[in-house]
C-alpha cells in the first residue's frame, strides 16, 4: 500500500498527496460517471487521464458537462469528439466550454462544428502538443492565437470550409495541415513567424493561376523564411502553366519531399523549387501536363537531386523529342528521373536509345523554336518505321486533314487522336449498341489498321451495347485495350484475332462478362496484362501463356481454383483475387487448393484479401518453387492458423498481410518457419486478430530479432501492443516455453 501511494503522488503531482487521504470513489482520478456522461473517461496504466466526448448531441450538452461536473483533477492527456454521426446542434466550441479542464491532446473530426472562438481553449495554451480538428465543417478558427500556445508542435486543419489564412505566428509548430480548405490565399507573410515549421500540407486547396501564366493563390517567396522546412505538399490544387521563380525556397537545403501531382503544371522556372536537401530529396510532379524537359528549364532541379527516381514525371504528356537529347545522353541525370516514367507513346524514358538521338537530335532550348526542314525528313522516315510498310504508299497521296486518321465523320461517334510520334489513339465510349460498334469498324476506311489503343469506357452503360462478336473490330489492331462500366457480357473467340500478335495490354475490368474465351490466351504473343476484375465470370479452366504477368480476377465470386489453374503461367508476376468468395465454396479444401502457384516461378504479388477463407491454411498453400514473392495479402479473411509449410517462397524483404483475420494464438512450430523467412522489419501484419497473447508468445517475447519481423501495431485482443509485453512476466509466467506453448494450444482448443 505506502509503494502505490508514493506511485501515485509520482505520476500525478503535487495535488494528489491530499486525495490519496481521503476515500476515493471507484472512478477516481476520473470524474464520476453519472456527472460526465455522456462523456467517458478512462485512464491508463500511469493513470493519465482520457476523456471521449463523442456521442455528444449539442453545444449547449457539452458547456454543460464541464460546468456541472467536478474534476478530481483537471490536466487531462486527451480529448476526442469523433461521432459515427454528426450532430445538426452541435456546431460550435464557446468560449469557456470546458472550464478550468486542460488537455495535451485534441481530436475532434466528423462534426458540424463551423466555429472555434478565441477563448475556446485558453486554459489549454500551456499544455496543448496536439490540435486535430480534421474533416469537420470549421470556417472561423482563431488563428491569431496561435502563439499563445506554448508546446503546440501539430495542427491539423484538412477537409474543413475556412474562409480565411491570416499570417501564421507560431514558434513551436512542427506540422501544419491546410488541405482541402477551398478558396485560402497564401502571401509571402503567410508561414514566414512559423519558425520551426517542418512539416506544411496544403493538397486540394483549389489553388490557381491567372491568365498571365503566372502563380497567384502561391506567390514567390512563401516558403522563404522557414529554415526547418523538410516536407511540402501543394498536390491536387490547380497550379498550371510554368512554375515561377523563387515558388519553392526556404532558406537553406532541409527539404526532403516536395509534392506537386496531380495539378496542371506545363514547365518549371530554373530557380523554381530550390533549398532542396543535398540527401535524399525528393520532388513528385506525376500527374501534371509537362510534355517538354529542355535542359535550360530543368537542369538546376536535377542538380539539386542526388538519388535515383528522385524526380518523378510519371503520368505526364511527355513528347521525348529532342528536349530530351541531354538526358538521354547522361545516364547519370537520367538515373534521377523515376525509371517509370513513360512518353506519351508509352515507350519508358530511360529505355529511349541515345544512338538514335546522338545522329539525328537536335538540342533545342526552348519548346517554342520551330522545327528545321531536316526534322520534318526526318520526322516522315521515322513514320515509315514506325508505322509499317503502308505508310510509303500513304505519303505519296494527297491526305485528308484529319490524317493519319480516318475522317472523323465515318468513324463518329468513336474519335479518333494521335500523338506527337503517330500513334493512333481510339475512343469509342459515346457508341450505344453492338451494331453501331460493328459499323464503325466495317464501314469505315481506316488510313492505317494498328491502333495504339482502343478505350470503351462510357460514363452509363448502354442497354445495348452487350457483346464483343467475332469480327466486330474488322482488320484493325490494337496494343492496348480498356473496356469498363458497359453491360458487355460476352467477348467470343474469334473477337480479337487480328490483336494475337500485337496487344499488351487487355483492361476488362468493371463490367457484367460471364464468359471470356480463356482458351486463346496462349495465341496472344505479348499479352502481359490481362484485368478481368469486378465481372460475372462463371468458370476458370486452366490458363496458358508463355507472356502473362499480370492477372486480375478479382471480384469474380464463385469461381473455383485447382492445383493446375496458374500451371501454364510460368512468367506471372501478380496475381490478384481479391473479393471473390472462395471462403463460400461447398467443399473446404478447393478453397485454396495446394500446390496452386507451384509451377509460378516468378510471382511477386499475390493478394487474395477479403475472401472468407477459414481455418488453418493447408500444407503448401503458398508455395511458389524459387524465392521470388515479395508480397501476399490474406487481409480480411477467416484465417486462425496456418501449417509450418503453408507459405514458403517468400524473397529478401518480402512482407506477408493477415490483417483482420481469426488468429488466436502464434504457436511456435506453426508460425516459427515463416518467420525465419522474412528478412524484415513489420513484414507480418497481424493487426486486428484476436490473439490471446498467452504463453503461445513466449518464443516471440524472448527473441527480439524474431519480434521485430511482426508489425510494431499488431495489438492483443485486449488492445495491449504485441511488443510492448513485458518479457519477465512471460518468464516466471510461462516457464520451459514449449510446454507453455502446448498448453495455450490446448485452451485455445477448449474454447474453439
Amino acid at each position: 500500500m505506502l509503494l502505490t501511494t508514493l506511485l501515485l503522488v509520482t505520476l500525478l503531482g503535487f495535488d494528489v498527496k491530499a486525495a490519496i487521504t481521503q476515500p476515493q470513489p471507484r472512478e477516481w482520478p476520473c470524474p464520476v460517471p453519472e456527472d460526465l456522461n455522456p462523456c467517458v473517461c478512462t485512464t491508463d496504466v500511469d493513470l493519465n487521464l482520457y476523456l471521449d466526448c463523442s456521442d455528444i448531441t449539442s453545444t449547449s450538452q457539452l458547456q454543460d458537462v464541464f460546468s456541472r461536473t467536478i474534476f478530481p483533477f483537471s490536466d487531462f492527456m486527451d480529448l476526442t469528439i469523433h461521432p459515427a454521426e454528426p450532430h445538426n446542434e452541435f456546431t460550435k466550441i464557446l468560449a469557456g466550454t470546458f472550464g478550468l479542464v486542460t488537455f495535451q491532446n485534441i481530436l475532434i473530426s466528423n462534426t458540424l462544428i463551423d466555429t472555434i472562438e478565441e477563448e475556446a481553449l485558453v486554459y489549454s495554451h500551456p499544455t496543448l502538443g496536439k490540435l486535430d480538428v480534421s474533416n469537420n465543417n470549421l470556417q472561423e478558427f482563431p488563428f491569431e492565437t496561435l502563439y499563445l500556445f506554448g508546446v503546440l508542435r501539430e495542427l491539423r486543419m484538412a477537409n474543413n470550409k475556412l474562409n480565411a489564412l491570416p499570417d501564421i505566428q507560431s514558434e513551436t509548430l512542427i506540422l501544419l495541415d491546410l488541405s482541402a480548405n477551398l478558396g485560402l490565399t497564401l502571401t509571402p507573410l503567410t508561414f514566414g513567424s512559423a519558425t520551426h515549421i517542418e512539416e506544411i500540407w496544403l493538397r486540394d486547396m483549389g489553388l490557381t493561376v491567372d491568365t498571365g501564366n503566372t502563380v497567384t493563390d502561391v506567390p514567390k517567396d512563401v516558403f522563404s523564411n522557414n529554415l526547418y522546412l523538410r516536407y511540402l505538399d501543394l498536390s491536387g490544387n490547380e497550379l498550371s502553366y510554368t512554375i515561377i521563380e523563387s515558388f519553392i525556397n526556404p532558406p537553406t537545403s532541409t527539404l526532403d519531399f516536395v509534392g506537386l501531382n496531380g495539378n496542371d503544371i506545363v514547365n518549371v522556372h530554373p530557380q523554381s523549387i530550390t533549398g532542396l536537401n543535398d540527401v535524399g530529396a525528393m520532388v513528385q510532379l506525376r500527374n501534371n501536363k509537362v510534355t517538354e524537359l529542355c535542359e535550360d528549364d530543368w537542369s538546376q532541379l536535377l542538380e539539386q537531386l542526388d538519388t535515383d527516381n528522385s524526380l518523378d514525371l510519371r503520368d505526364n504528356p511527355l513528347r521525348c523529342g529532342c528536349d530530351t537529347q541531354w538526358l538521354v545522353q547522361g545516364a547519370d541525370v537520367m538515373k534521377k528521373i523515376h525509371n517509370e516514367t513513360k512518353c506519351a507513346t508509352g515507350n519508358l524514358l530511360h529505355e529511349l536509345p541515345a544512338d538514335w538521338y546522338l545522329n539525328n537530335g537536335q538540342t533545342r532550348s526552348h519548346p517554342t523554336q520551330y522545327r528545321p526542314k531536316h526534322t520534318i525528313m526526318l520526322t516522315t522516315l521515322l513514320l515509315v518505321t514506325l508505322l509499317g510498310s503502308r505508310v510509303k504508299a500513304a505519303i505519296t497521296q494527297p491526305q485528308p486533314k484529319e490524317w493519319p486518321c480516318p475522317v472523323a465523320a465515318e468513324i463518329y461517334p468513336c474519335v479518333c487522336t494521335i500523338d506527337d510520334d503517330l500513334n493512333l489513339y481510339l475512343d469509342c465510349s459515346d457508341v450505344n449498341s453492338n451494331t453501331q460498334l460493328q459499323d464503325v469498324f466495317t464501314k469505315t476506311t481506316f488510313p492505317f489498321l494498328n491502333f495504339f489503343t482502343l478505350t470503351i469506357t462510357p460514363s452509363i452503360p448502354k442497354n445495348q451495347l452487350t457483346a464483343l462478336t467475332a469480327g466486330i473490330f474488322g482488320s484493325v489492331t490494337f496494343h492496348k485495350i480498356f473496356i469498363s462500366n458497359t453491360y458487355i457480357s460476352t467477348i467470343e473467340e474469334e473477337t480479337l484475332v487480328n490483336c494475337h500478335d500485337t496487344l499488351e495490354i487487355l483492361d476488362l475490368n468493371d463490367n457484367i462478362l460471364g464468359y471470356f474465351p480463356f482458351e486463346t490466351l496462349e495465341l496472344f504473343f505479348v499479352l502481359r496484362e490481362l484485368r478481368l476484375a469486378n465481372n460475372q465470370l462463371a468458370t476458370l479452366p486452366d490458363l496458358k501463356s508463355g507472356i502473362l504477368w499480370y492477372l486480375d480476377l478479382s471480384g469474380n465470386a464463385g469461381l473455383s481454383l485447382t492445383a493446375s489453374t496458374f500451371a501454364g503461367l510460368p512468367l506471372a508476376s501478380v496475381i490478384h483475387l481479391r473479393n471473390m468468395g472462395l471462403g463460400t465454396i461447398t467443399d473446404p479444401s478447393t478453397i485454396v487448393p495446394p500446390e496452386v502457384f507451384a509451377a509460378n516461378t516468378d510471382l511477386r504479388d499475390l493478394d487474395m484479401s477479403n475472401n472468407v477463407i477459414e481455418g488453418t491454411l493447408q500444407e503448401a498453400t503458398f508455395n511458389p518453387p524459387f524465392q521470388s514473392l515479395h508480397e501476399l495479402n490474406l487481409n480480411h479473411n477467416r484465417i486462425s492458423d496456418i501449417h509450418p509449410l503453408a507459405i514458403t517462397g517468400l524473397a529478401n524483404g518480402a512482407s506477408v498481410q493477415l490483417m483482420s483475420n481469426k488468429i488466436p494464438v502464434l504457436n511456435s512450430a506453426n508460425w516459427g518457419p515463416l518467420l525465419s523467412q522474412l528478412t524484415s522489419d513489420n513484414a507480418l501484419d497481424l493487426r486486428d486478430n484476436p490473439l490471446l497473447c498467452g504463453c503461445d508468445l513466449y518464443w516471440l517475447v524472448n527473441d527480439a530479432t524474431l519480434m521485430k519481423k511482426i508489425h510494431n501495431e499488431t495489438t492483443c485482443s485486449t488492445g495491449s501492443l504485441v511488443y510492448d509485453l513485458p518479457i519477465e512476466w512471460f518468464t516466471e509466467h510461462c516457464p520451459g516455453g514449449p510446454s507453455s506453448d502446448n498448453r495455450q494450444t490446448q485452451i485455445t482448443n477448449t474454447r474453439n
